[in-house]
């Protein structure tokens, strides 16, 4: 995250959606929060699925929660 950030345009990215998948039981140390923090600074519209009861690990629907990702990421802006 530290060597994307300084990367990224200064402002508004437009059109730009992201999709975070993550463990309520992963020990991320607040890099999630960064990130979602970096996606709302440059108003990326974004989702985050968080599976409650899982760490850091594939999640057993991760072929469907992929799916759903790029369909969120790849639609059109209404």
């Amino acid at each position: 995250l530290a060597e994307i950030a300084p990367q990224l345009p200064v402002g508004e990215i437009n059109g730009t959606r992201g999709y975070i998948i993550s463990g309520g039981k992963d020990q991320d140390e607040g890099m999630f929060a960064q990130v979602e923090n970096l996606l709302k600074e440059h108003s990326v519209l974004y989702h985050w699925h968080i599976y409650p009861e899982q760490a850091h690990q594939m999640p057993a629907d991760f072929e469907q929660r992929l799916q759903i990702a790029l369909d969120f990421i790849f639609a059109q802006s209404k």
